[in-house]
């Protein structure tokens, strides 16, 4: 994998402070992530 830890560190972020539940948020960042890495 080659992201930019600052770059990541900033997707994850954005995708955490998402006014949702855990269980939401646990789901989405695996999807969310695996698109994010993958490019």
């Amino acid at each position: 994998c080659d992201a930019d830890p600052a770059a990541l560190a900033k997707y994850v972020y954005a995708l955490v402070k998402k006014d949702k539940t855990l269980e939401e948020l646990r789901g989405g960042m695996v999807e969310q992530l695996d698109v994010f890495l993958q490019d």
